[in-house]
């Protein structure tokens, strides 16, 4: 019997509405009086109990002789019960998939504030193995004295090509001359640049590079990305 009331349970069942459904099966036909009297709960809460189980469609009422009497429904409805919630559920699953679909096309932001995760950035570019676009800060070279010479390593293993615009300045003159131009075109442009953006794939990543802390954030959005490519080959056309 503690077997058959633990599985009532799983059906959303609270203890008391579980042993009241049991003693109106078992009696067959009772009124609420004879029920309370089996499962030892007093009148009032017997009857408050008997109308959320009518509510439920477990409990049956008939009158005779102006007294209620309750009976228990057919444990098979219990099975159809969840048939019926199957069917609802399966009917419904095409339109919560249009609405996660939506969802997804929101566009998807993720933030890293570490080295590591700026690390991230550079094996998901080399991962995309597309054209990348960069708006370059020269302070990068030095925050990324390590990362930087081993991901330029990789792209042109990989024969990925790069523009970059960066700032005019004797630095970034020097890494263009050392630069191999199969891989990598620059321009420049008069303007201080403190912001990495990294243009590629369908995402946009903007790389900080503060005295104390750096950190990336990366967008994950086709509409974004399309603007900023265009954005980037308008200045690029017009160096």
């Amino acid at each position: 019997m503690d077997q058959i009331r633990e599985a009532l349970k799983e059906l959303n069942l609270n203890e008391k509405q579980a042993e009241v459904y049991l003693s109106a099966l078992f009696l067959g036909e009772a009124t609420a009086t004879e029920i309370a009297k089996k499962t030892n709960i007093n009148r009032v809460t017997t009857y408050d109990i008997l109308k959320s189980l009518i509510n439920l469609g477990y409990i049956s009422q008939i009158t005779k002789s102006n007294v209620k009497h309750y009976i228990g429904v057919d444990p098979e409805h219990f099975l159809k019960e969840l048939e019926q919630k199957k069917d609802i559920i399966t009917a419904i699953i095409p339109e919560l998939k249009k609405i996660k679909s939506t969802i997804n096309k929101h566009p998807l932001t993720e933030v890293y504030t570490d080295i590591k995760g700026i690390k991230y950035i550079f094996n998901d570019i080399l991962k995309s193995n597309s054209e990348t676009l960069f708006w370059g800060a020269p302070m990068m070279l030095q925050k990324l004295e390590i990362i930087f010479p081993q991901f330029i390593k990789k792209k042109r293993t990989q024969k990925m090509f790069s523009k970059v615009i960066t700032t005019n300045q004797k630095d970034m003159q020097d890494y263009k001359k050392k630069s191999d131009n199969r891989f990598v075109e620059m321009k420049f442009i008069p303007d201080n640049i403190n912001i990495t953006k990294i243009i590629y794939s369908n995402k946009v990543a903007y790389l900080t590079f503060d005295e104390k802390n750096s950190y990336a954030i990366l967008i994950k959005d086709q509409r974004i990305t399309n603007n900023e490519k265009n954005a980037f080959d308008l200045v690029w056309n017009l160096l």
